[in-house]
């Protein structure tokens, strides 16, 4: 069980949109900010072996408001990687640089790093 795992949900999605909206000057779609909470477990798996936030789980949900997030319920490196993940979205870097960054050569398997790609092949954030 993920510690805090209904707040990091609300407050990564909060984050996300704040982000997103700063940039854009629109809010994102449902199916952006699924796709933002997928990559973040994702890349926190292949990290740490542990998802963000288990955006799988059977209590997963999208708020109808958003708030400021409250950042005090991630690690350092969860906040790492969500604005890795950002930068790489908007194009501040390269989303794949972005991604081999995150990752220790050794622990992302070819498999993973395909399947990853694939994801971003549509990156229409």
């Amino acid at each position: 069980m993920i510690p805090y795992r209904d707040q990091k949900n609300r407050n990564a999605i909060y984050y996300f949109v704040r982000e997103f909206e700063r940039r854009k000057r629109h809010y994102p779609e449902v199916s952006q900010i699924c796709r933002f909470l997928c990559l973040l477990d994702f890349v926190s798996v292949m990290k740490t072996g542990l998802p963000c936030i288990d955006v799988f789980s059977d209590n997963f949900f999208i708020p109808e408001e958003y708030e400021n997030p409250d950042m005090d319920y991630f690690s350092d490196s969860e906040i790492e990687i969500m604005n890795r993940l950002l930068s790489g979205i908007f194009g501040d870097e390269d989303i794949y640089n972005v991604f081999f960054d995150l990752f220790d050569e050794g622990k992302a398997l070819e498999k993973e790093k395909l399947l990853f790609m694939v994801c971003l092949r549509d990156r229409e954030f």
